[in-house]
């Protein structure tokens, strides 16, 4: 019996810091045994995203930068799964078909080595399309987004993309959450208007504010 081969994967990510833990601002991306898969690192920003990279790797490591070569030194060799360092960041990629991968680096464990761990969002290109909105819900609650008609529902520590209702202009937009063990809020957290426009999508990302507790939001603005 002739076993059915599987596809080759490919996709592409993305990087972005949900709040900075440490001095490193850009990492090199390699697979799971350390084999660098682009010459230039990817810049981690907490307010943009870094460009797009295209992998044929589900197992991913970045690597901090490497230290420069002093002049007239031995250039560095390429790490290898044994000399991965111990502050290195790993990810899997999760299943996703005509998938764009968008990799959260969230603080790490308390006393770990890797500074960060990441969640790795799998969102379809056919869905998160110009004028729509991924939300990513980073609080203890479940989240309720109105965007003009449509609607959407968020659990915590999740990704939902809502579409916008127009090409451009402007779209009401409000948000309302459920606490675990409590009843949706009778008022919205988040009122207003959001900007739709042509060829921009938008990341929204709520998190509680650490001194009030009160939900915040945070949007990243990614030109197609």
């Amino acid at each position: 019996m002739t076993g059915v081969a599987r596809a080759e994967f490919s996709g592409t990510i993305r990087i972005l810091a949900f709040q900075f833990n440490g001095p490193v601002r850009e990492y090199r991306v390699a697979d799971a045994k350390g084999t660098p898969l682009d010459d230039n690192p990817l810049p981690l920003s907490a307010t943009q995203l870094s460009p797009a990279l295209g992998v044929h790797s589900r197992e991913l490591v970045f690597l901090p930068p490497q230290e420069k070569t002093p002049a007239g030194g031995n250039a560095q060799k390429p790490p290898t799964t044994a000399t991965i360092p111990a502050d290195a960041v790993h990810v899997t990629l999760p299943d996703g078909v005509e998938s764009d991968y968008y990799l959260i680096f969230l603080p790490g464990a308390s006393g770990g080595a890797a500074p960060y761990r990441v969640q790795a969002l799998a969102i379809s290109p056919k869905d998160f399309k110009s004028g729509s909105h991924a939300i990513l819900n980073y609080t203890d609650a479940e989240i309720g987004c109105i965007l003009g008609k449509s609607k959407v529902l968020v659990g915590s520590c999740k990704c939902s993309v809502i579409p916008a209702g127009k090409d451009e202009g402007l779209e009401t937009f409000g948000c309302y959450e459920k606490k675990q063990g409590e009843e949706w809020s009778a008022r919205p957290f988040y009122s207003g208007r959001l900007v739709i426009q042509k060829g921009v999508r938008q990341l929204l990302i709520i998190s509680r504010n650490s001194e009030t507790g009160d939900a915040q939001f945070r949007g990243v603005t990614d030109y197609l």
